[in-house]
């Protein structure tokens, strides 16, 4: 599996190339979305509960940044995406730190009348900073498809589905994730985000990781910052993990700006023709779902 990734990132590097190549014969049009977000996280574990770790909480700062290159009247668009997250405990576990960063590519083939397929592949990393986990690392590796489908002016469907390896300082785990999500355009500009998010692992010569998780998410384009789109948004998301034994409850909530760069257009457009969000809630947003 990991030459398989292997062999996709370096198609996909290849791909960028390609297309940045093709701007002497052919012209791109290259469009940025960046976001900047805090995110809250309580947590709970339940059935064998760790001695001083009953009140666990974790404050995280996110920022993404994607850029997507797209020859003008090409069907495909190749996008790579960079995200690093710095996360700190309180409660229990006050004063421990934790840091992750995501790099993803992805090659999509859109049409404006029915939608987008593709293929996106990512790898990241989650390094203890300080306390406990200060010397862990966790290495994360994904590749999957993605079929988005344009029903109407007020509704996108999202479904994707691939396979991940997770590399921790004890247990390796790998297995099937599937994302299914809706946006609902209440207007041009305002949009309303439903997702459940889902995987299947198993842990080395252990037991079955059950992960799922619900998102609902409110995104609004309030407008020019600097004469760039930019847009609010808030969400709220639960997850449970279980792991044949200890279980893990995670409530959290996140809100933050959003900006368009490189492209005009309402909240809609800059969804459906922009850079995509290539990230796994259950692998990449839920504190305890990387394997200390």
């Amino acid at each position: 599996m990991k030459n398989s990734l292997q062999l996709c990132a370096t198609a996909c590097v290849v791909l960028a190339v390609s297309f940045a190549g093709a701007a002497d014969a052919e012209p791109v049009s290259v469009s940025v979305t960046t976001s900047s977000q805090y995110q809250y996280t309580t947590i709970e574990r339940g059935q064998a509960p760790v001695p001083g770790a009953d009140d666990l909480s974790m404050h995280s700062a996110i920022s993404e940044t994607a850029v997507q290159i797209a020859p003008y009247g090409s069907l495909f668009d190749f996008q790579a995406d960079v995200s690093i997250a710095n996360n700190w405990f309180s409660g229990d576990w006050s004063g421990q730190q934790t840091t992750d960063w995501h790099f993803g590519m992805a090659l999509y083939a859109r049409d404006a009348n029915w939608g987008i397929l593709g293929v996106e592949a990512a790898i990241g990393d989650l390094e203890g900073v300080s306390g406990p986990s200060a010397k862990s690392s966790s290495d994360l590796r994904r590749i999957g498809v993605r079929a988005d489908i344009f029903w109407n002016d007020h509704v996108t469907s999202i479904n994707r589905v691939g396979y991940a390896d997770l590399e921790g300082p004890v247990y390796d785990m790998h297995g099937l994730y599937g994302n299914a999500g809706v946006n609902w355009y209440l207007s041009d500009n305002f949009a309303a985000k439903f997702d459940f998010d889902y995987a299947l692992l198993s842990v080395t010569n252990r037991h079955e990781l059950e992960l799922w998780a619900t998102t609902v998410e409110a995104e609004y384009l309030a407008g020019q910052v600097f004469g760039t789109d930019a847009a609010l948004f808030a969400g709220a998301r639960m997850s449970e993990f279980e792991t044949g034994g200890p279980w893990y409850n995670e409530i959290q909530g996140f809100g933050g700006l959003r900006m368009y760069f490189g492209s005009a257009g309402n909240l809609r457009e800059h969804h459906r023709t922009g850079p995509q969000e290539n990230n796994s809630a259950v692998l990449e947003r839920l504190p305890f779902a990387m394997p200390y």
